[in-house]
């Protein structure tokens, strides 16, 4: 047999924290977040300084998304994915 039960979720258990390395020459990131059954975007933020980003809001339980980082130039015009 196995575990049985429930267990009680931790706080901010849905609000993940997305990391990545950094790119030369960036000034800023951007991260999106999608819902790749709906293709929605579930998390946009514009322009993050460094490269980690806790969520604000909680995500979905349950659900599986696909997150995206472009590196942006100083104005914002240029961002690589």
């Amino acid at each position: 047999s196995g575990p049985g039960g429930t267990i009680a979720a931790t706080a901010g258990y849905d609000r993940p924290t997305f990391s990545w390395g950094s790119t030369a020459a960036a000034h800023h990131y951007t991260l999106r977040v999608i819902d790749p059954t709906t293709n929605a975007v579930a998390l946009r933020v514009a322009e993050v300084a460094g490269t980690t980003y806790t969520a604000s809001a909680g995500l979905t339980p349950g659900h599986a998304y696909t997150w995206q980082v472009g590196a942006c130039s100083a104005n914002g015009a240029a961002i690589v994915w």
